[in-house]
């Protein structure tokens, strides 16, 4: 798809060493303002193939590689690209929304000029009851510095799901050298999938799309 940005900084609400005193805080600045907005165009692209089961895509974005330097000069954003895919295994044999026992496993890679990173996970469902992990990070494949393994995190989910309706809670455990400034971040997500009555979705079954439900 196609799609345009605009960035710009208002120095107005940024002070700067020269305008610091003992008196207090001097209201101008030798710092000479970047041009105030810098505008650019861009294109992504994407494919996805699915069945029940499994399902596969690769993205390509920042296509034509801006520039969003905020001066005369060139700061280019490389191109992205990321490639995902999972696979669900059904336990009890069937596909029922509300009566589901599956294990999930799905996978992310991402590139962007010289950073990687990979996410690798799965989900155990027992409705009502969702447990999840995954690992992020790129280890024995690629490091940055010498000595400085490409990892990440661990991530623990876990949720409970009431009909259309999904709670969930997720805390990313910090394994980086990260950690002696955190210990990681939580999230809790709440979630509500529209138009899942039976009846509709058999109706509109050429609507719906046959990729598997995490």
């Amino acid at each position: 798809h196609f799609y345009s940005s605009s960035r710009n900084i208002d120095f107005a609400r940024l002070v700067f060493n020269d305008q610091l005193s003992l008196s207090g805080t001097n209201p101008a600045s030798i710092e000479v303002p970047p041009m105030k907005k810098v505008r650019y165009s861009d294109v992504a692209t994407s494919l996805l193939v699915y069945t029940q089961n499994y399902f596969a895509g690769f993205v390509m974005d920042h296509m034509m590689k801006p520039n969003e330097s905020l001066k005369d000069g060139v700061s280019e954003i490389p191109v992205k690209y990321t490639l995902h895919g999972g696979y669900k295994h059904y336990l009890n044999g069937h596909t029922s929304q509300y009566n589901e026992e599956s294990i999930f496993a799905a996978f992310q890679y991402r590139s962007q000029g010289k950073y990687d990173q990979m996410e690798l996970g799965a989900y155990y469902t027992r409705l009502p009851l969702i447990l999840g992990f995954w690992y992020r990070g790129l280890p024995f494949v690629k490091s940055y510095k010498p000595g400085y393994a490409n990892n990440d995190a661990l991530i623990v989910n876990a949720g409970y799901q009431l009909k259309d309706v999904k709670i969930g809670y997720s805390f990313d455990i910090t394994i980086s050298r990260l950690i002696a400034n955190t210990w990681g971040s939580h999230e809790v997500s709440l979630i509500y999938e529209f138009n899942q009555n039976q009846k509709l979705r058999t109706k509109k079954k050429k609507d719906i799309v046959p990729c598997p439900r995490i």
